[in-house]
């Protein structure tokens, strides 16, 4: 004879916390804590395979007052939705005002200047000190109209006739006026380190260089982000990391280096020698490999040149899919709009297609689509929907 035997295992609800069940039987007439009743009854899937052993009592089932209190209270919709307002309004105010404060950055380039002090006049460094000086001195005559500007910005955005178009105007006034002598400064900086990495005896010179480079340079392009950002609020688009992007923020350095690289080369060729034309104080080649080009950034480049995908791919001996997959990239970046590459027709009927579909992966929908789309078509616009 067989007996239809199944297993099951007795376990309490402290030990039950985190599992999931399809059947269990449940005995909660003993609980002695407010949530164990919750905690037993909410491990089942559905009601479908639950089995009480005992009557559910009252005693270890309560509702927390902080829950009670918040319920009664809580703020109506409008209120809410006021209250979104304003911290949107103060987030903005906040970001705009702290990117013209320029204190901190203006006080690391006076401790650069008055470090030279205590150099003796024969060292590397000492004879750079009329340089530090002027940099220095640029920085600080900035400080006074861009402390104005956030006195400026404060009156406006607590004004009862608050305007943002204003506030606008009046940002973008003050970005074109800062942004070329923040600018210059980088560009400053980045060509004194390309002399000073050549130089020997200078390690320290060099590492404060580094670090005064990258405060400059994240100063300037959180200037840029101000002015996407009050575009971003004119046109109503929702304010967020992918909000405070564009190309020119992502490869700001990547230029202007390759720029003052070439222009140093050009101007030193008589005094550079192949040995030497090194930088003496990053890690050594076993240590460190030498930067080298994203290679989807030289396929970003020959298109900034009105190259066709086919032709990218013939210059740069690679293949077509190759090239692609550098765009799907270039697409999910922003750097590139799809727009560009495939016609507003095959991008509506790709929106069609897409549209209600929610899998990760791509194969499910080339099987419906076959070959209507290509596998490269559907990623690059996969990847212009942000999925």
């Amino acid at each position: 004879m067989h007996y239809p035997i199944k297993l099951a295992w007795a376990i309490t609800v402290h030990k039950s916390q985190g599992l999931t069940f399809d059947k269990a039987a449940l005995d909660v007439s003993q609980v002695f804590l407010p949530g164990q009743a919750y905690v037993a009854l909410s491990r089942l899937r559905s009601l479908n395979g639950l089995i009480l052993l005992s009557p559910l009592r009252m005693n270890g089932i309560s509702s927390d007052q902080d829950v009670m209190d918040y319920s009664l209270n809580k703020a109506s919709e409008e209120t809410l939705k006021t209250s979104l307002q304003q911290d949107t309004k103060n987030f903005i105010h906040n970001y705009l005002k702290n990117s013209f404060d320029w204190n901190e950055l203006a006080q690391e380039w006076r401790n650069f200047q008055f470090s030279f002090n205590q150099n003796s006049e024969q060292s590397e460094k000492s004879k750079q000190a009329v340089w530090a000086e002027h940099q220095a001195k640029v920085i600080w005559q900035l400080l006074e109209p861009a402390s104005k500007f956030m006195l400026q910005l404060d009156k406006l955005f607590h004004s009862p006739d608050f305007d943002f178009q204003h506030i606008s105007d009046r940002v973008n006034a003050a970005f074109n006026y800062f942004l070329a002598p923040m600018d210059k400064l980088v560009d400053e900086v980045l060509w004194k380190i390309q002399e000073v990495q050549r130089q020997k005896k200078a390690k320290l010179l060099y590492d404060e260089l580094v670090i005064l480079e990258d405060l400059q340079t994240k100063a300037v392009l959180r200037l840029m982000k101000t002015k996407i950002l009050v575009e971003a609020v004119l046109a109503e688009k929702e304010i967020g990391k992918a909000t405070l992007y564009s190309e020119d923020i992502k490869f700001y350095k990547a230029r202007k280096l390759a720029i003052i690289e070439k222009e140093f080369k050009a101007m030193n060729i008589t005094l550079i020698e192949d040995e030497a034309d090194i930088n003496r104080y990053e890690k050594s080649s076993k240590e460190k490999k030498p930067a080298k080009k994203s290679t989807i950034l030289e396929t970003f480049e020959l298109w900034q040149q009105k190259n066709s995908i086919k032709e990218i791919a013939t210059i740069r001996t690679l293949t077509v899919g190759t090239i692609y997959g550098h765009f799907i990239k270039l697409i999910e970046d922003k750097s590139v709009d799809i727009a560009d590459i495939l016609p507003s027709e095959k991008i509506q009927e790709l929106a069609k297609a897409f549209e209600g579909y929610q899998e990760e992966s791509l194969n499910a929908l080339k099987e419906q689509v076959g070959e209507k789309f290509s596998w490269d078509e559907l990623k690059m616009f996969k990847a212009s929907i942000g999925k």
